[in-house]
């Protein structure tokens, strides 16, 4: 059995993964006799996908610019972390002024809520994935039907554990009804030591926001979907994902409605 590594040099891989790494790079490079196929027939295709059931507390969110018109919109994932608060990422809520949402497991039926108020994670910057965290708040609370998950506020988790990434989008096809959960490993995310790699790559557009649970304690929250990093000559493909700690809980709770009075 490998070790884990502690997060930190992203050289420091189990010897595994590290084949595992290899094997995806040879075979898009077509070195092991397989033609190098498109980003779209990779491990986000072979990938082991499942439907989210018996998840209540799982967000399909339309997020809208209503101005200037013509309305735009976007389609993101969330989680219902309180009964007035949901977490997601910061870029789906930056531009938009109204996001629809629908917890389509909600029971003892789906639930349809819309809200104009939002608040990003402080010091987040566009397009980078670092601090890529927002709540949207809802106007009256919320009963799914079932209990809410847990906020992971200590460390950042070490190499090789695994992740639990959900979203709406199956096998490039973004969901109006349903969400999705597969399964990914925390690898280093080049140069950036405070933000987790998923690898396989699972993420794709429309599964921002999205939660990530600890595979072991499935009803606790350790990261949020931020996007992905596409293969390169200089890293494998893989996900993006910003985690929760210490600070990041702390200001998500703080955004709690009854911390804000």
């Amino acid at each position: 059995m490998n070790p884990t590594l502690p997060f930190q040099s992203p050289w420091r891989l189990p010897l595994h993964l590290l084949r595992r790494i290899a094997s995806v790079a040879l075979m898009m490079l077509g070195l092991v006799g397989i033609v190098a196929a498109p980003t779209t027939v990779s491990a986000i295709d072979q990938k082991m996908m499942r439907e989210a059931k018996n998840r209540p507390e799982l967000v399909l969110i339309t997020a809208t610019r209503t101005r200037p018109a013509p309305p735009q919109t976007k389609l993101a994932s969330g989680v219902l972390v309180h009964p007035r608060v949901v977490l997601t990422a910061a870029h789906v809520v930056d531009g938009a002024d109204r996001w629809e949402l629908l917890f389509p497991y909600a029971t003892p039926q789906s639930l349809t809520r819309e809200t104009t108020q939002a608040v990003q994670y402080p010091g987040y910057e566009r397009g980078d994935p670092d601090g890529d965290l927002a709540v949207l708040i809802l106007p009256q609370p919320i009963d799914v039907g079932g209990q809410l998950p847990t906020l992971h506020r200590g460390p950042l988790l070490r190499l090789d554990q695994k992740m639990i990434l959900t979203g709406r989008v199956e096998r490039g096809t973004p969901s109006m009804t349903k969400l999705f959960s597969a399964t990914s490993e925390i690898i280093p995310f080049p140069g950036r030591a405070n933000l987790y790699g998923g690898f396989p790559r699972t993420a794709q557009p429309g599964d921002s926001g999205g939660p990530v649970t600890d595979a072991l304690n499935p009803q606790t929250i350790i990261g949020v979907i931020s996007g992905y990093q596409p293969w390169n000559r200089r890293a494998v493909a893989m996900d993006a994902i910003m985690p929760l700690g210490k600070k990041s809980t702390a200001w998500i709770e703080s955004q709690f409605p009854e911390s804000r009075k």
